[in-house]
């Protein structure tokens, strides 16, 4: 059943993020399956009634994002920023005005790592402040894990908290982060865990199939029923 539209203030909502979000996603895994449908972002637009410019790009890493962003804030003039973080390990870079991406960059370890993004998640936070744009940043995927389809083991998990614990953005970053710290263990979350459930069990359901682990048409739906709820 569709949603009752909300009278919001939202004209225009700015989105980056990496492949959970690429309105124009394809499964390497599975290019026999159509997955053609309605991605988060255009579902929560058509939600609330306004214009969408969806940034996301397949492999994209949190220098993207927040490049994409910045980079094209005075260009739209949105009302509405969300920025759905990706893994703190993947490089991002340009070349020929084109951005490209690595999965895993060959150089530093996970604290760096993990710093490196909660500086820019604090850079990006203290920016919108200033600019008097509503923000919503929240982590879509573990901000960090050894590969982009992995879940990561105990004491992985033990290891990322230790870290943002540590962080001297652990305290910088207020409540607009949607699930901060973005750990269960230390009280956060991430969309594919909290939303999409993972990705075993009860979480296959809310993905394209078991080898790819990119939200289905229903784990887009329930990631902007999500969000709706919170932004309305």
């Amino acid at each position: 059943m569709e949603k009752k539209l909300k009278l919001t203030k939202y004209k225009k909502i700015l989105v980056s993020g990496c492949s959970f979000t690429n309105k124009d996603y394809e499964s390497a895994h599975n290019p026999n399956i159509d997955v053609s449908w309605p991605k988060w972002p255009e579902i929560l637009g058509k939600q609330l009634d306004c214009e969408v410019i969806n940034l996301g790009f397949s492999g994209a890493g949190n220098e993207y994002i927040s490049s994409t962003i910045l980079d094209n804030i005075d260009k739209y003039n949105p009302d509405l920023v969300i920025a759905a973080w990706s893994q703190s390990q993947r490089k991002d870079y340009m070349s020929h005005n084109r951005w490209n991406n690595i999965l895993y960059d060959m150089y530093g370890d996970m604290e760096y790592f993990i710093n490196k993004s909660l500086r820019t998640y604090y850079l990006m936070q203290e920016y919108f402040k200033f600019k008097k744009i509503k923000y919503c940043p929240f982590q879509m995927l573990p901000i960090y894990s050894i590969n982009s389809h992995s879940l990561l083991k105990d004491e992985e998990k033990k290891l990322v908290s230790k870290i943002i614990l540590k962080s001297v953005y652990h305290n910088k970053i207020d409540d607009s982060f949607i699930g901060w710290p973005c750990e269960k263990t230390i009280g956060g979350f991430t969309i594919k865990d909290e939303i999409l459930k993972g990705y075993s069990g009860e979480g296959l359901k809310y993905q394209i199939s078991e080898m790819d682990t990119h939200p289905n048409k229903k784990g887009h739906e329930l990631i902007a029923e999500f969000l709706y709820d919170r932004l309305g």
